[in-house]
């Protein structure tokens, strides 16, 4: 019978939430985590029939990615916290395994001025590639070459609101692929992004950043003003705009290279960067498919702020170069968002959803439903993938691809166990499950902490031609009358998980 998960998490709040210290007031830095495979005996996940799964390092703080380097060493990176105002004890730092489980080389990254989340990695050319925030919380993409030395290639991007820079690639052009979240959840500051991320006190003046010149629809929103300066005060904010201020219709906001919910794509050195696509609320994961077209997860408006958006699902979508995808005002499975009630909010929370933007006097096309490969349940909140080579027996040609889950009440009203699993996708874009929890939602919340999965957020295949599973830990959801949603992770509780086939022999890439 399935626990009463309510009861669950709140025992789960009590026995994981932690206290977060600033980088600057760190006086030890942990020690890295020993290379263990633990004994699968009381593990609570299991992988599809034909495969087995181990956790191969487990108390690790944070870790948002891993790559491989030329010498076959698995590279973890840890990301030093939360978007926000959530940074870990552990600042961001890459560490190296070799293939017989000692910690070669650890990289720490805090001192060059790498500030979390440090959200993707990549090795290439001999060094690796990260996307982090600096110490302004501008998002920045560093080369960070073996002797630690960190250079940034491109910076200023817009990651001071609720999502940052993600996972980031290289084409089969040579080129630098780069994901850029958005600043707001669905085009205007709200009371949400005081109360969640905490970061509207601290960037007064952000707002989303369009790709091009955008034309108002003049929609505004009134809200409680949270800066406290009067007691029940309102305040007043429209599409692209800062808190507290709101456009007319037929203002122009003028656009960026820099812009958010956008892929933006430079040369190796950072030279000639220049927007891919755009309109996408939160492009995370990365990759180019068979057929050299650029693949993204991307992950939906939630139920909240000021401009909720229910029932709006997951999806990967195969990105064409000067292509708009619709956000804000067409849902993440390229739909508007007029043209189906069931994208209303609760009748407490507001009304549907209008356009934001006057697209008639924009230069932008409606996104073509051709790129949708597939949708995800909504909140899944699907992360990296990878692609499944044939030492991976059956499931070789397939995506694979981790769900990070929902973290209710921060994207949902309910405490529904969504994601939290890592599924496989074939060429129809039919989607299975293939590592899973026996209960549904992370394995904390069924009092299973460390012998399941929490929030996996990337996926690899390693040189020995096993699939490597990144799980970031135990992530905490408070909520207080006063102080609002506090999102807290644990530290040590972060793994990474090996999975091989029974059937075939892992063997190394070409």
């Amino acid at each position: 019978m399935r626990r009463a998960i309510p009861v669950i998490l709140a025992l789960a709040l009590g026995a994981c939430t932690s206290e977060a210290v600033r980088h600057d007031d760190m006086t030890e830095i942990p020690t890295p985590p020993a290379l263990v495979v633990a004994t699968d005996g009381d593990l609570v996940v299991s992988a599809s029939p034909g495969y087995e799964v181990a956790p191969l390092i487990r108390g690790l703080s944070f870790p948002s990615g891993i790559c491989f380097d030329d010498e076959g060493h698995l590279c973890v990176l840890e990301s030093g916290g939360l978007l926000g105002n959530n940074p870990s004890r552990t600042p961001p730092r890459i560490l190296c395994y070799s293939a017989e489980g000692n910690l070669v080389r650890t990289v720490e990254l805090a001192r060059s001025h790498v500030v979390f989340p440090a959200n993707g990695i990549v090795f290439s050319g001999g060094s690796f590639f990260i996307s982090h925030r600096d110490e302004d919380h501008l998002g920045v993409v560093s080369r960070v070459d073996k002797d630690g030395s960190v250079h940034p290639i491109v910076s200023g991007l817009p990651s001071r609101g609720d999502h940052g820079t993600n996972q980031i690639c290289f084409g089969p052009d040579g080129k630098l692929y780069v994901a850029q979240g958005t600043a707001t959840n669905s085009g205007v500051v709200g009371v949400d992004n005081f109360t969640v991320f905490g970061w509207g006190l601290a960037h007064p003046d952000v707002h989303d950043v369009p790709a091009t010149n955008v034309v108002l629809a003049g929609k505004k929103f009134l809200t409680s003003d949270p800066r406290g300066a009067v007691p029940g005060m309102k305040a007043t904010t429209g599409a692209f705009e800062p808190f507290g201020t709101a456009g007319e219709r037929g203002d122009a906001v003028k656009g960026d290279v820099k812009c958010n919910g956008s892929v933006l794509v430079c040369d190796r050195d950072g030279g000639h960067l220049e927007v891919f696509c755009w309109g996408i609320r939160n492009p995370f994961g990365l990759g180019f498919r068979p057929d050299k077209r650029l693949l993204a997860t991307c992950q939906g408006i939630d139920l909240r702020g000021s401009r909720p958006v229910a029932n709006d699902k997951d999806a990967l979508l195969s990105l064409r170069k000067g292509a708009w995808y619709g956000w804000p005002d067409y849902t993440t499975d390229l739909k508007p968002l007029l043209d189906d009630k069931d994208h209303d909010p609760p009748e407490d929370m507001g009304l549907r959803a209008q356009p934001l933007i006057d697209w008639a006097r924009t230069d932008v096309s409606a996104p073509d439903r051709s790129d949708l490969v597939m949708t995800f349940p909504a909140r899944s909140a699907p992360c990296g993938f990878a692609w499944a080579p044939p030492s991976l027996g059956k499931l070789a040609g397939r995506l694979v691809v981790a769900e990070f889950g929902a973290l209710g009440p921060v994207s949902e009203t309910t405490l529904a166990a969504t994601g939290n699993r890592v599924v496989t996708v074939d060429a129809d874009g039919h989607i299975e499950d293939f590592l899973t929890n026996d209960e549904p939602g992370p394995a904390s919340r069924n009092l299973a902490i460390g012998r399941g999965l929490e929030h996996p957020v990337d996926v690899k295949v390693g040189p020995d031609g096993a699939l490597y599973v990144v799980d970031m830990g135990v992530i905490t959801v408070g909520v207080d009358a006063k102080a609002g949603v506090s999102v807290t992770a644990r530290e040590g509780t972060g793994f990474v998980w090996r999975i091989r086939s029974k059937e075939a022999a892992p063997h190394a890439r070409e």
